[in-house]
């Protein structure tokens, strides 16, 4: 079980430095350059783009970004060299490169991932994957989020399916994690929101304004007690994640993740994305014992929703602590702290083994 807090962009600026100009070998050919290589696969973003050759290099992949001598990598050819496989046919039509461009498997051990997770030693390099909704950079995902609401493509397993093993398929990453939101279980506690094509989430009902309110009454807010109660209103997830496993099985380590409570709190009362989640904390401050209640429904639920997802097939499991960085660390420690302590204990007391 991974706890995540975002980082910084400078920091992730600078994992992602890379050498533009040095040589790269691909499964069949000698590109000039990292540039040209990106442009083979059709990326957009000089950022993601330095981000994919960072994660290229630490699985050894292109072995050029270790090496500035052009003799030292000739005689690296054939360990850099990725074997490839023919991409399955998509319902939805990418870019012509991308379609045409060659797979990577898993390099060995297919569950690195895994075995680091669990603090095994032994482990030869640092494995990788990309997080939530991995291939948005690639023009075959835009594909589908040009034609399909965020929440049709979440929430259907076929292109849920699709959308997670897209980045893994042209890449092939330690890991591949299931395409979902972790704003996806709201629905279960009675609470709605929409994914809007180039505003982001947006949180429903006003719980800003009326959080006390929506406590009690009939259409308060609810917490799910049981992991299969999940089954009943997000039996599509676990459809997703039964058939990522299938196909996944033996190659890599399959990812579910759930929002940490107090972000996914303070999401759903801000109502959307914010700075400083100055509506949020103002509950905390007036009325602690009402933002108390709500964190604890919410981290009774997210507990339960990630056994759901283990259950399901997911093998190892992401807690987003997205927002923690808009609390300082008193706060933190009296809102945030004890009740993602208290959502991973649930979790690693029914699933010990992950």
């Amino acid at each position: 079980m991974l706890y995540t807090t975002q980082p910084s962009l400078g920091q992730a600026a600078r994992f992602a430095a890379t050498q533009p100009s040095a040589a790269c070998l691909t499964t069949n050919t000698r590109l000039a350059s990292h540039r040209e290589y990106l442009k083979e696969i059709g990326c957009d973003s000089k950022f993601v783009g330095s981000l994919i050759m960072t994660f290229l290099a630490v699985q050894h992949r292109h072995r050029c970004c270790h090496t500035k001598s052009r003799k030292v990598r000739r005689r690296q050819t054939s360990t850099a060299a990725i074997a490839s496989s023919t991409t399955p046919a998509t319902s939805v039509s990418g870019s012509k490169a991308e379609e045409a461009a060659p797979c990577r498997s898993t390099p060995a051990p297919s569950d690195l991932l895994l075995r680091v997770a669990r603090g095994e030693s032994g482990c030869r390099h640092t494995p990788v994957w990309l997080m939530r909704q991995a291939g948005r950079y690639m023009k075959a995902f835009r594909a589908y989020s040009e034609r399909y609401p965020f929440r049709q493509r979440s929430e259907t397993p076929d292109m849920a399916v699709e959308l997670s093993l897209q980045c893994w398929r042209r890449f092939g990453m330690d890991g591949v994690i299931v395409f979902s939101d972790i704003l996806t279980p709201l629905p279960a506690l009675g609470i709605e929101f929409d994914v809007i094509r180039g505003r982001g989430p947006v949180v429903l009902g006003d719980l800003g304004r009326c959080l006390e309110d929506r406590l009690e009454g009939p259409k308060a807010i609810g917490q799910i007690s049981e992991p299969e109660d999940f089954q009943a209103t997000h039996g599509f997830l676990r459809e997703s994640l039964e058939r990522l496993r299938e196909q996944t099985e033996g190659s890599c380590t399959l990812l579910g993740f759930v929002g940490a409570p107090w972000t996914l709190a303070a999401y759903a009362v801000e109502g959307g994305g914010t700075k400083d989640a100055a509506i949020f904390k103002r509950w905390m401050y007036e009325k602690p014992a009402v933002a108390d209640e709500f964190l604890r429904r919410v981290a009774v639920s997210i507990a339960n929703y990630a056994i759901f997802q283990v259950r399901s097939g997911a093998q190892c499991v992401q807690l987003f602590d997205s927002w923690a960085h808009c609390l300082g660390p008193e706060q933190w420690v009296r809102f945030a702290a004890p009740h993602v302590r208290f959502a991973a204990e649930q979790i690693r007391a029914a699933c010990p083994d992950v």
